[in-house]
């Protein structure tokens, strides 16, 4: 499945795809950051429409703020606060 299956149909498909590429290009730098449990693409919270990449963390996300940039090469980074994945 694609990313741009995965989105809703808001979201622009060259954004999805750039958004993509960005964050193949930092993943394994974002999951060194003490605290990341996942790293995905999304839709903003706050923007609707707006495409982003989602860093998903087990910390509360006032403490990842400092940690996790806001920002990859121009894609807006939003912090999801999940808590610890457990595969079952």
């Amino acid at each position: 499945m694609t990313a741009q299956t995965q989105l809703p149909n808001q979201a622009n498909n060259k954004a999805i795809e750039a958004a993509r590429m960005v964050k193949e290009r930092h993943e394994n730098a974002i999951f060194n950051i003490d605290g990341v449990v996942g790293i995905g693409i999304g839709l903003s919270g706050t923007e609707p429409g707006k495409v982003v990449i989602e860093v998903y963390v087990k910390k509360p996300a006032h403490e990842m703020k400092r940690m996790v940039p806001e920002v990859l090469e121009g894609i807006p980074v939003e912090i999801v606060e999940t808590g610890e994945f457990v595969a079952l």
